[in-house]
């Protein structure tokens, strides 16, 4: 069976794993993406699949057209905002689109908010979203389209807040999207001090810098030893910068910190995570996608829960995420500055209890996300199929 997948924008990581996976179950793989994702990714990953790079936007439509022509499932791992300009009507083949932003999918005039981000371009975005809306679920109940969200918690949420929506639109079960990768043994810190790795996009609209900061003022109180802080991604903006000179400035001799000015090769950004003693994850309860409000952990998630998880690091989190349920025990949630100040704490002095996943655990994880993409293939096969046979 031939499987395409379709990255638009710049989820490159998830289409590393699912084409990885996908290869090891034996199907055979063409990814189609744009530069961004291409170059980010190890050149080793791209030699099990066959790789088509979009360099002019203009092309996506005709080149989605006959990639869709040669495969027999079509996969996008971010639904486009143009999903019906970019489908047409309709793909020859059963087709998936993986929706990352709930509120901005199944209600977006409800829950706009160009207030927090006002610009003309999610202006315009927030508009065709809302254009769109009639033919999307035209789309879904005439043709072969289906939808499933980044988390089962998302997928859960979102059909009590909407099921209209469920009623009107073919929305299959979210299956996991963590692939566990051990890291390897060579990949340890040369400092001798405990670090502490803020993973993802430095950028306000994500990540909560100001209970950030408040927490490490708090910290910084207390007896602790030194430490080193490493911002794993690239600084958004000039705000984004000006905070870290607070921060820096903040920490004094108390820890190094290092950050980056670029996005991160997927090889440097394994490497440093891997090198950690702990994650840290400053996750903003609210984000704004295309003028459109999002909340983590009930209508989005953030990657770097996920990335968590697939290299079996343990990680401090806010109270509003959901935890992926086989992998717990790895993650220490927060509900307030104060408590992330005890937490780090804790951790600065030895005294955070959280353990890592067994060899045997992560097996068995590896094998239930195997397991559940088959189970997403298989339903939307049978879907087509039976599609096929009402209309015959």
């Amino acid at each position: 069976m031939k499987i395409a997948l379709i990255e638009i924008y710049q989820h490159l990581e998830l289409i590393r794993d699912l084409a990885r996976v996908l290869n090891y179950m034996s199907y055979e793989v063409t990814v189609c993406t744009n530069n961004f994702c291409y170059d980010l990714i190890d050149t080793e990953e791209k030699e099990s699949s066959r790789w088509i790079v979009v360099k002019d936007k203009k092309q996506w439509a005709t080149i989605i057209r006959s990639v869709s022509l040669e495969n027999d499932l079509i996969l996008f791992t971010t639904m486009p905002y143009d999903t019906p300009g970019l489908i047409g009507k309709g793909l020859p083949k059963p087709t998936v689109c993986i929706v990352h932003n709930g509120h901005h999918f199944i209600s977006p005039l409800r829950h706009a908010a160009l207030w927090r981000q006002p610009s003309l371009k999610n202006l315009i975005r927030l508009f065709n979203t809302i254009a769109n809306r009639r033919q999307l679920f035209k789309i879904s109940i005439d043709q072969d389209v289906s939808f499933t969200f980044m988390s089962q918690s998302v997928f859960e949420n979102l059909s009590t807040i909407n099921s209209q929506c469920w009623q009107k639109m073919r929305i299959i079960e979210t299956p996991s999207f963590v692939f566990p990768e051990p890291c390897p043994r060579s990949f340890t810190s040369a400092n001798s001090n405990l670090k502490i790795v803020v993973p993802g996009t430095l950028s306000y609209n994500t990540k909560d810098l100001s209970t950030l900061y408040k927490a490490f003022e708090l910290t910084l109180k207390k007896e602790i030893s030194c430490f080193q802080i490493v911002f794993a991604g690239k600084v958004q903006g000039i705000k984004e910068y000006r905070w870290l000179r607070s921060f820096k400035d903040l920490l004094n001799e108390k820890a190094d910190v290092l950050y980056f000015e670029e996005h991160l090769h997927q090889s440097r950004y394994k490497q440093i995570l891997c090198s950690a003693d702990i994650l840290l994850l400053p996750i903003s309860h609210r984000s704004n996608f295309a003028g459109v409000l999002e909340y983590y952990g009930s209508t989005t998630i953030s990657g770097t829960v996920n990335d968590a998880a697939r290299f079996n690091k343990k990680a401090i989190i806010p109270d509003f995420c959901a935890i992926p349920s086989d992998s717990q025990q790895i993650f220490k949630s927060y509900l307030s500055a104060k408590d992330l100040s005890n937490t780090l704490r804790n951790f600065l002095v030895g005294e955070l209890e959280l353990s890592n996943l067994s060899r045997e655990e992560i097996n068995m994880n590896s094998i239930r996300a195997t397991n559940q993409i088959q189970d997403l293939i298989t339903r939307v096969q049978h879907n087509s199929r039976q599609k096929t046979s009402l209309i015959t």
